[in-house]
């Protein structure tokens, strides 16, 4: 699929809050969505799913946190991508990595993600979410909120805005979790959220 070019005169027709995604991704070089759309008729969902593409672009991982040359991009619960993000990872790399989706309703199960989306349906048990990827491992784990209130805060790393397709970052949870984020990427933030002094626990702790 040939590069997008910018069209500034489409984007006075995109929503001011979705425009703000829209051009960053631009920035960041070029927008892969969906084949023969215009950038006007692009949604607030293709736009996310653009963006979590180039999270996976524009985060180094330790590289002890990879068995096999592929990032494990996990969904967990709701799914709001509506196959945008299927498409654009296949045959498509990041980092010199393939990119494998999942989908989970429990930390369990996806077990082994480099990156962890988290869906809205999980906002009623954050605490325990949050507390159980602790146990299991969030070193190397680039945790994602779909606008999931307080996510951030309380110790996950990337959040985005519930009335707003913009995104807020933790950038000392990720330091901890051993990610480096490429300075183009976390400028591009709505803000930078501390972390929250007492974080969940992990289950019995």
């Amino acid at each position: 699929m040939a590069i997008e070019q910018i069209n500034v005169k489409a984007l006075t027709y995109i929503k001011p809050n979705v425009k703000r995604l829209y051009v960053g991704l631009l920035l960041l070089g070029a927008i892969i969505l969906l084949p023969k759309k215009t950038q006007a008729q692009w949604k607030e969902h293709e736009i996310k799913g653009g963006w979590v593409y180039h999270f996976a672009r524009y985060v180094t991982w330790p590289e002890d946190v990879f068995k096999k040359n592929v990032i494990v991009l996990g969904i967990l619960g709701d799914d709001p991508f509506r196959g945008v993000l299927d498409e654009l990872v296949a045959n498509r790399k990041a980092g010199g990595r393939t990119i494998e989706i999942r989908r989970g309703n429990t930390i369990r199960e996806l077990k082994g993600s480099h990156i962890l989306f988290v869906g809205r349906s999980e906002e009623y048990r954050m605490n325990e979410t949050l507390g159980e990827i602790l146990k299991y491992r969030s070193y190397g784990v680039l945790t994602i909120g779909d606008g999931i209130e307080g996510f951030c805060e309380k110790g996950g790393i990337i959040n985005f805005n519930r009335e707003r397709p913009t995104f807020n970052i933790n950038m000392q949870a990720a330091t901890e979790a051993g990610l480096y984020f490429d300075p183009k990427l976390w400028k591009m933030a709505e803000q930078i959220i501390p972390n929250n002094p007492n974080p969940p626990k992990g289950p019995g702790k």
